[in-house]
């Protein structure tokens, strides 16, 4: 079986990969550390869903089990996108205070990093290239990025296959990640965008691959992975 994973999806596949790994900016701890902290992380420890991910790891990295994880070009452009974001946020973080990152919207951020790509000072070339994802390979290591070769999008196909997908309210990049798995002939597509629950069903029938979206469901996906044949 063929699953196509979702930007949603990689995000938290390789959130698993930089917790196990290590990052200074995720270990940092506060001195004096409040109280609520805890609290606050005992609330998001049920949203966790890369500590999902993990057994998919273990089992990819010791090749116990027969995975075909894709992915495509509309994965990585945010990949890198959010990357980028979240890297630049951290240095704020580290060169002033938090408080600045939150006087500052996405498209400010956006600005700041454009007049940082476009300066000659050879510190603002190091922060730019910081905001590469260099460990890309080695994080979401086991998902494939394929070439669409061939990807057509048609008016006439939107008209009769695709448009009630917008009436629903699913966003373009999230049409395209099904239009590419469905390209890439997909049986399962792997996600946390629950936008795709309300056209799961669509999907089904329409597009003959399987939405996984729940942990549940994930576990589920991962259970019926087939074990690996070693040849003699």
């Amino acid at each position: 079986m063929t699953a196509y994973c979702d930007t949603s999806f990689i995000l938290e596949f390789w959130q698993a990969y930089v917790e196990n790994e290590g990052n200074p900016f995720m270990q940092m701890e506060l001195t004096n550390r409040p109280k609520y902290l805890d609290y606050v992380k005992g609330l998001l420890k049920t949203e966790n869903r890369h500590e999902r991910l993990k057994p998919l790891r273990r089992l990819i990295d010791s090749y116990k089990v027969e995975t075909n994880l894709i992915s495509s070009f509309f994965a990585l452009t945010e990949l890198f996108e959010k990357h980028a974001e979240w890297n630049f946020k951290a240095i704020i973080a580290e060169a002033t205070n938090i408080d600045r990152i939150f006087n500052k919207g996405k498209k400010d951020i956006a600005d700041l990093i454009g007049k940082v790509y476009r300066s000659k000072d050879e510190s603002a070339n190091e922060i730019f290239y910081s905001l590469y994802p260099r460990e890309l390979d080695n994080s979401v290591y086991g998902i494939e990025f394929k070439d669409l070769e061939s990807f057509q999008l048609l008016t006439k196909d939107f008209y009769s296959k695709y448009h009630t997908f917008s009436i629903l309210q699913l966003g373009t990049t999230d049409i395209l990640h099904l239009l590419a798995a469905q390209h890439l002939k997909a049986t399962h597509f792997l996600t946390f965008d629950y936008d795709y629950v309300r056209v799961k069903d669509i999907v089904k029938k329409n597009m003959n691959m399987e939405i996984v979206c729940s942990t549940e469901e994930l576990d589920n996906f991962i259970n019926k992975l087939p074990p690996t044949v070693h040849l003699q």
